[in-house]
């Protein structure tokens, strides 16, 4: 009778050790979720936080589009950190945004082109690139671009030679 009342025991003492083994698994399981739930909601809220920081810079600049170096470089920065920060998440404002950059790119390029400043406007073409993901009109345009430069050269190059024939009648005249 004494060795099954020391087998109950021993039962007993197991079967006790394993309720105290799982209450304590349970109360750190616990005490770790709300770390790791508070942990993801602070993410969340940084996440946020910059994202918001990130698209107030953006309509700043985009709301007064100067196209001087440094408000591109500011521009790209902006876009390229809130790229960074979305990773593969999709966003619409980005996307929506990303159009309305290309399409102030485009525009800018059409000015340069009609003040003939090209070398500025192969610059700006450079630079829209970054906002889209289809090359087919910044294609056409370089080729457009590179015809208009070749006019350009020519037409300057025959001036210079008329110039140059004009001295020369004049010289000619002269003696």
């Amino acid at each position: 009778l004494y060795a099954f009342f020391l087998m109950v025991r021993w039962l007993l003492d197991d079967s006790m050790l394993a309720v105290h083994l799982a209450t304590v698994l349970l109360v750190l399981e616990n005490t770790r979720a709300p770390q790791q739930t508070t942990e993801l909601q602070l993410d969340e809220i940084e996440f946020k936080i910059r994202y918001d920081l990130f698209r107030e810079k953006l309509e700043k600049l985009l709301a007064e589009p100067r196209f001087s170096p440094d408000w591109e470089n500011s521009l790209w920065e902006e876009v390229s950190g809130l790229q960074a920060l979305l990773g593969e998440r999709r966003d619409a404002w980005i996307v929506a945004t990303r159009a309305t950059i290309y399409s102030l790119y485009q525009q800018k390029f059409q000015e340069l082109l009609q003040a003939k400043n090209f070398a500025r406007a192969g610059a700006i073409l450079d630079n829209a690139a970054r906002y889209t993901d289809d090359p087919a009109w910044l294609a056409e345009q370089k080729q457009r671009l590179a015809g208009l430069e070749r006019e350009e050269a020519e037409r300057q190059s025959a001036a210079s030679a008329e110039r140059q024939r004009a001295r020369e009648v004049r010289d000619t005249q002269v003696r």
